[in-house]
């Protein structure tokens, strides 16, 4: 994984992720300002072909938006390994490590060469503690959204 930028300094990963933040369910309350605050946070990452970006089993730590490139989510069976989904620009992963102390559920492998919007949870925390507005919003989405899958 190599750092290549933070997502607020350029306008094309402002207008790529603008409207895709929204519509990922803990940031759904946020209006449009707190969308712009919430981009100082994140960071554009390049992977390459074959990387692996998460791990079965590891601490998740850290969320993820395709801007380039497309993933496999797969999980090792007793039959070998099965592919759960192919992800592509645009869609999300890992965001509920954000929130929870959990494992990962599956790996998640690039079939190319790959760039990413990433938040840590340590980014978050530091927006949510510059920003409480922001993190209310977000524990009541999340509570939502937690409540709805129960």
């Amino acid at each position: 994984m190599e750092i290549v930028s933070s997502a607020a300094t350029d306008a094309k990963h402002i207008e790529f992720l603008s409207p895709i933040l929204p519509q990922i369910p803990i940031f759904a309350p946020l209006n449009e300002e707190q969308i712009r605050t919430l981009l100082y946070f994140i960071q554009v990452v390049r992977f390459d072909q074959g990387e692996m970006i998460i791990k079965r089993g590891e601490q998740g730590n850290t969320f993820f938006v395709i801007h380039e490139g497309s993933v496999e989510v797969s999980v090792e069976s007793l039959f070998g390994r099965d592919t759960l989904n192919t992800m592509g620009a645009g869609e999300f992963f890992g965001e509920l490590a954000l929130l929870l102390d959990q494992l990962r559920s599956a790996d998640v492998v690039c079939l190319e060469e790959t760039f990413c919007y990433m938040m840590d949870r340590e980014s978050f925390i530091r927006l949510i503690e510059k920003n409480p507005e922001i993190g209310d919003l977000v524990k009541t989405a999340a509570r939502a959204r937690f409540n709805h899958t129960l």
